[in-house]
């Protein structure tokens, strides 16, 4: 994993990710508040620019001039997430009718400016949501998301399969998931539509948010927690495999055994040789498969007497030792990987290769099972 780094800090810092929430972005506010605030999450302090001082009001979350008066603890907060550090409950912001105002103290009903002082609690203000922000960072309310978001109206469209806002460059260009957005994070199962933590979108679709992406790919973790597709490019990663399996043949008892595979990428089955360090796909040339159902199938190369320098490699089969030298009606040795002995002949003694042209050589395929 360490020749993908920066292929991984590419596709971090380049992927696109969905419209932050107004109510959620990272950029907390750090002007001239002091770095401890108030028990309740508010700051207010009076600093001194140009030798003027000035009132500055908010918390580590939000600039904005007033609390809210949350009904569920008849108690004011300067937002949610200060209740919900301090409070053993969450704050529903929709459920916030009173507000105070930071400047008189006055409580009163939701509304921008302050009815005693007529001081403007935030530049920006959503009815909607009852947020209040005096930073501009292009906020507005999605009705299809049903929260405000950052970033611009204009630069992000609203997709209903996936029901969340995207960026205009994934319109009509990204892989819908229904409500994808609804679900949870796989990695830390905290919320994704209502974060304040920017979302990751990997080709399948899946949303994880980008801290925990980015923390997956330093512990070499590169595969979706909710389907296992690959989430960045591993075309490097693959080519290092392919030189390692040249350089580090199989003990002969497993140099000529394949299984079925399926390829969690491209999500085809194929059949290929088994061996310790990966299992390539035949489709697609990824790594990132798993061994399907059935066993191992032996199968040995064999020189043709007509054409010696011709090598064919034919599924082996064996007479047993059960039926008078008959043939088994299936004709093929499954190998077990654990117990490293073939079933039914240990020894592999009588051993033959599959006719074409037999119609019970014909029939060794239904020793491999579907998926």
């Amino acid at each position: 994993m360490e020749e993908n780094e920066d292929t991984c800090r590419q596709m971090m810092d380049t992927n696109p990710a969905s419209a932050g929430n107004s109510d959620g972005d990272n950029q907390c506010y750090d002007g001239t508040l002091p770095k401890d605030g108030l028990k309740d999450g508010s700051m207010e302090s009076k600093g001194t620019e140009d030798g003027a001082p000035k009132a500055t009001f908010g918390c580590q979350h939000y600039k904005r001039k007033c609390k809210l008066f949350a009904p569920c603890c008849g108690r004011a907060y300067t937002c949610r997430f200060c209740h919900n550090d301090v409070e053993n409950h969450c704050l529903d912001r929709r459920q916030v009718m009173e507000v105070v105002c930071m400047q008189c103290k006055t409580q009163q009903p939701v509304q921008k400016n302050c009815q005693q002082c007529n001081l403007e609690f935030g530049r920006y203000y959503c009815a909607q949501c009852k947020l209040f922000d005096d930073d501009d960072k292009q906020q507005y309310h999605c009705e299809g998301c049903g929260i405000c978001r950052i970033g611009g109206r204009e630069r992000f469209f609203h997709c209903t399969v996936c029901d969340m806002c995207l960026p205009m460059r994934l319109q009509g260009n990204h892989k819908c998931v229904e409500r994808v957005s609804r679900t949870n994070c796989p990695v830390c199962l905290e919320d994704i539509h209502t974060s304040r933590i920017p979302s990751h979108i990997p080709p399948c679709g899946h949303l994880i948010h980008r801290t925990c992406f980015g923390d997956m790919l330093k512990s070499g973790l590169y595969a979706c927690p909710v389907c296992n597709t690959s989430m960045i490019n591993m075309e490097k990663v693959w080519q290092h495999l392919d030189e390692e399996i040249q350089e580090t043949p199989m003990p002969d008892d497993y140099r000529n055994l394949f299984v079925m595979i399926l390829c969690r990428d491209c999500h085809k089955e194929s059949e290929v040789a088994f061996h310790i360090l990966g299992l390539k796909c035949q489709e697609c040339g990824s790594y990132n498969t798993c061994r399907n159902k059935g066993k191992a199938v032996l199968r040995v190369p064999v020189v043709d007497p007509k054409c010696p320098e011709l090598v064919k490699t034919g599924l082996v089969s064996y007479a047993s030792r059960r039926g008078k030298g008959k043939a088994h009606p299936l004709g093929a040795v499954s190998f077990d990987l654990e117990s490293g002995q073939g079933q039914g002949d240990p020894d592999l003694t009588n051993l033959h290769v599959d006719d074409p042209s037999d119609p019970i050589d014909q029939n060794h395929g239904t020793l491999l099972e579907a998926y």
